[in-house]
């Protein structure tokens, strides 16, 4: 399975790099690099998808919370850093920020979940398919307070995405001024880092409806 998935992350790098346009020699010498960095930790994510599965269906929440902050704060904040010490050498430092995150997030799956498979206690939460929901049955109607919570998220995540919507479309120029100066400004940046903060208010919305879609889901649904 993972020689299927380097194949097809090669064979799809292979064509990124020789059927789409490349940027010019001049803006990046270091394009080739990050195309294979990435098709590569496809592949090191993809070996932890498997247990990411597997924790979602024990119900371990607090560990998919913090991996995603452990992963995503270590990417920026690595970026960040190497991009303020060398400021010419941007895909570089975006291809040591997305290797050190991939490969924090297989360790940190692969390793709580032998932790908890060694312990004693055997303390994985799940001893049948019933157990999976133990707040919501699957299956059984949603209920009006059920409901309420889900309305309630909803206007949550809007609200504050919003929030993030009209700063990131009035403030993107100003923004992205003061971190590369007029060279980033002059191209297409400006529009991309707004479509940014409208996607983000996008996958907000898609991310609570779907959470509340697999709660409310029977089991032979879900397997289906």
């Amino acid at each position: 399975m993972h020689s299927l998935q380097a194949a097809v992350s090669a064979a799809l790098a292979g064509l990124w790099l020789h059927a789409l346009s490349q940027p010019a020699p001049e803006v990046t010498s270091e394009y080739r690099l990050g195309v294979w960095v990435t098709a590569a930790m496809v592949v090191l994510e993809t070996a932890a998808q498997p247990l990411v599965i597997l924790a979602q269906a024990m119900l371990f929440v607090k560990l998919k919370v913090v991996a995603d902050m452990v992963t995503l704060c270590s990417r920026v904040a690595l970026k960040a850093w190497l991009i303020a010490l060398y400021p010419s050498h941007a895909i570089w430092a975006y291809c040591v920020g997305h290797a050190v995150s991939s490969a924090l997030l297989v360790v940190i799956y692969y390793g709580t979940l032998l932790w908890h498979v060694r312990s004693p206690d055997n303390c994985l939460p799940v001893k049948s398919a019933s157990e999976l929901g133990p707040r919501l049955v699957p299956g059984q109607p949603v209920s009006a307070a059920g409901g309420r919570v889900l309305h309630d998220l909803l206007r949550a995540m809007s609200l504050l995405c919003l929030v993030a919507v009209t700063f990131g479309w009035s403030y993107s120029h100003l923004l992205l001024r003061l971190y590369g100066g007029a060279l980033l400004t002059a191209g297409p940046a400006v529009s991309l880092l707004r479509a940014q903060c409208a996607y983000v208010l996008l996958l907000a919305v898609n991310g609570v409806l779907e959470c509340y879609t697999f709660a409310v889901m029977r089991q032979e649904q879900i397997n289906g």
